[in-house]
């Protein structure tokens, strides 16, 4: 059953967010890592593995693990790292890859980073407001990983996903 709740909109006032929670998705509560948030990943039905949700190691924020294809990273963003022109001039001066990006827009990116002929890396790093806050959601960069298109994409339908939450966990994270 569909569930309505007030968030800000962008010059238009208040509009009304559908929290309806598609089959094989579940909305994973923030609150407890310092996240006043709400975001759907995949349940147990898509048999990807354990969920594992800690503290970002390297980066901040939140990481959300799904076994090996559903890794990404949530955190606050701020004016170096919402501003995408300058994440695209850090990445061609510090990956060592190539990057090829196939898809660029004000707030997402989406590359693949060759490693000489044979070894890609498929990435995404989106920018997204709630509220006045803006929130960095990245897939989670590490050399082990062999995201492929399909494990970007469905990430990325995570991130889209973002919300704030109406009613944040009472109990804190131990």
């Amino acid at each position: 059953m569909p569930v309505l709740f007030n968030a800000c909109g962008d010059k238009k006032g208040t509009e009304q967010v559908d929290e309806t929670i598609p089959a094989g998705m579940m909305a994973l509560d923030l609150t407890p890592y310092g996240f006043p948030l709400k975001i759907n990943i995949p349940d147990s039905t898509a048999n990807m593995g354990k969920l594992e949700v800690s503290e970002g190691e390297s980066w901040g924020g939140v990481s959300i693990r799904i076994g090996k294809t559903f890794q990404l990273n949530i955190n606050v963003g701020d004016e170096e790292s919402t501003n995408l022109k300058m994440q695209k001039e850090l990445l061609a001066a510090t990956d060592a890859g190539e990057c090829t990006y196939t898809t660029e827009s004000d707030s997402l990116l989406v590359y693949v980073t060759k490693f000489g002929e044979e070894v890609k890396r498929n990435h995404f790093y989106q920018v997204i407001k709630i509220g006045t806050e803006k929130y960095v959601i990245r897939d989670i960069n590490d050399p082990e990983n062999e995201f492929l298109e399909d494990h970007i994409k469905k990430m990325m339908e995570s991130a889209k996903t973002l919300r704030n939450n109406p009613k944040p966990a009472a109990e804190p994270k131990s």
